[in-house]
């Protein structure tokens, strides 16, 4: 439990008081269910935080259970969880001795005081979210699940507390009181109606709630009365984090929707899935939350009807056309798979001197779309399929598209069965959410880049390279390098030729020059146009190629017949 600053002696006790083994040092903190003193374990020598229900709350049912609930939770071992030392009763006063913990603070206040990121916040969930799965492993449910309760200390480590008294004390309805207890801004639904069962769903929505608030700085649900703010939960339609704060990832609000579903059986199973999905997001990858159902939003908002054939017909083509072109055999490189990176530095060079004008040894499969051949965009200058198909001219058409598209990608993605038709498929979907979603965008052409896509692997790279603000991606030449080689080894030309011409520059890495004008040399002798430029100039120099007129000639030859190299302008694209 959390340890406060202020001592005071135990009520009514001129010296220090026992209950049961532990003797009273100081008390910690006051509240509606009891106090929290700390501790001396007389067995042990320990000092623990000891928890003593109020006088009110010594009833026999209340008693039975909390032993009960002590008992259960006191075999949890798990990092992100306060371990109970031990539960029992002193002269029928029931208590739970908790693990002492210092400096620690409850999670809010830790986010207020702190100005925490988003990133750290969502972290601080997610570990949380770990330790009440060990919980629901053993049929436990917390019902109390808010921030008071998730303790953070000075290494930033998260703990969960207040298991056992909450669930015992807690948030089901006393049938025989009627009496509804707890913290209702956490309560799901079935909570606060109090005739169904509380399971470990009941935990995830309070773990959204938590989420929600994190994203927002605000509650999901409020109202200026209990009966107003039930009303509110009963309908469960909170507004969508993005609305209120823009800079939301897309993959965090779906999580956090999906944790707030009205009905227990739609949101996560139980804490670990939510963790799991947490930690998804946090890497930048798709979630298994999907958006709203399109049936749902046709139900919830009928004058929306009116948007949906038409958002239909467009997604519906998309949809063709993106599946044809994923099922398309890519033939621009004939039968023969594309060389790895290790291929292509255990092959043997060519023989220098005079060669053959027509083949090109070890052509790509993706040669004839994004190799040699093209010549560099202008800045500013896109291709025609980054652009979105069509343009969400209200939040209502927003919402409806996202989830349109989300139902047809799920469809289509599904429905392909090779791997790299699959890739493929996430990296075009990539390609064209770059512009209407970056976060996104950039999370289907990781995927695709994990799944073997080298094209996917370069654009990603070249985010890194550049940054790319919002798409939450900063600077950064490391990862570019990283993202380079592995498109360089899926057979990739450009991320080869781009991966020597960081290590010649040395821009953001440690330079290598040897290296990079050995990797030009290979992407040059499969096809690169530019590759063959700078060969061509460094065997003009001679410091990291051998100096050989005739193979400068060989190599501007090469450049001149993929038109990337004017004769009269030869300082185009030159390296230092």
């Amino acid at each position: 439990m959390q340890a406060m600053s202020r001592p005071a002696r135990p009520e009514g006790a001129s010296r220090r008081a026992r209950v049961d083994r532990y003797e009273l040092l100081e008390e910690l903190g006051r509240g509606g269910m009891g106090a929290v003193f700390r501790a001396r374990d007389l067995a042990s020598g320990r000092c623990v935080a000891l928890k003593l229900v109020a006088e009110s709350e010594r009833r026999p049912d209340r008693l039975a259970r909390l032993l009960r609930e002590g008992e259960l939770t006191a075999t949890l071992r798990h990092p992100n969880v306060v371990t109970i030392h031990g539960a029992g009763a002193a002269n029928g006063r029931p208590y739970l001795a908790y693990e002492l913990l210092e400096g620690c603070r409850p999670l809010d206040r830790v986010w207020r005081e702190d100005g925490t990121p988003l990133a750290e916040r969502v972290r601080m969930i997610r570990d949380a979210a770990r330790g009440l799965a060990a919980a629901h492993a053993r049929g436990i449910v917390h019902r109390d699940v808010k921030p008071d309760n998730i303790l953070v200390d000075r290494e930033g480590w998260v703990r969960v507390a207040d298991f056992g008294l909450a669930t015992a004390a807690g948030l089901e309805r006393l049938t025989r009181t009627g009496a509804l207890v707890g913290t209702p801004s956490a309560m799901a639904p079935e909570q606060l109606e109090g005739d169904r069962p509380v399971t470990p769903a009941s935990d995830v929505w309070a773990l959204g709630v938590t989420l929600y608030f994190a994203l927002t700085d605000r509650l999901p649900f409020e109202g200026a009365n209990f009966l107003e703010f039930a009303a509110r939960v009963a309908r469960a339609r909170p507004t969508p984090p993005r609305r209120i704060e823009p800079s939301v990832p897309p993959e965090l609000e779906a999580v956090c929707l999906k944790a707030l579903s009205e009905r227990p059986e739609a949101r996560y199973p139980d804490a670990g899935a939510f963790a799991d999905d947490l930690e998804r997001a946090l890497r930048g990858e798709s979630v298994e939350a999907s958006a709203p159902g399109l049936w749902k939003l046709v139900r919830d908002r009928p004058g929306t009807l009116r948007l949906v054939l038409p958002l239909c017909a467009s997604l519906g083509a998309a949809a063709v056309a993106l599946w044809s072109l994923a099922e398309e055999p890519r033939s621009a490189a004939g039968a023969r798979p594309a060389p790895s990176l290790s291929a292509l530095r255990d092959e043997g060079p060519e023989p220098a001197g005079p060669r053959g004008d027509q083949a090109l040894a070890g052509d790509l499969a993706s040669a004839g779309k994004h190799g040699s051949g093209e010549t560099p965009r202008r800045a500013g200058e896109e291709a025609a399929e980054d652009e979105p198909l069509f343009a969400a001219r209200t939040p209502e058409e927003r919402m409806l598209l996202e989830a349109l598209e989300q139902r047809i990608d799920e469809e289509v993605f599904a429905s392909l069965k090779d791997p790299r038709a699959r890739a493929d498929f996430l990296k075009r979907r990539g390609r064209l959410l770059r512009k209407l979603n970056p976060r996104e965008g950039y999370a289907c052409l990781k995927r695709a880049g994990r799944m073997g896509d080298g094209e996917a692997s370069r654009l990603v790279a070249e985010a890194y390279r550049s940054g790319e603000a919002e798409a939450g991606i900063a600077r950064d030449p490391v990862e570019a390098v990283r993202w380079y080689r592995r498109g360089a080894e899926q057979g990739d030309l450009t991320c080869l030729r781009r991966l020597g011409e960081l290590l010649v520059r040395g821009d953001g890495v440690p330079a290598d020059p040897a290296e990079g004008y050995r990797l030009l040399l290979r992407a040059a002798e499969h096809g690169d146009g530019l590759a063959a430029v700078h060969v061509a100039q460094e065997h003009r120099r001679g410091r990291y190629l051998p100096a050989d007129e005739q193979e400068h000639r060989f190599w501007r030859r090469r450049a001149l017949e993929k038109g990337v190299w004017e004769p009269r302008d030869e300082t185009e694209a030159r390296l230092p």
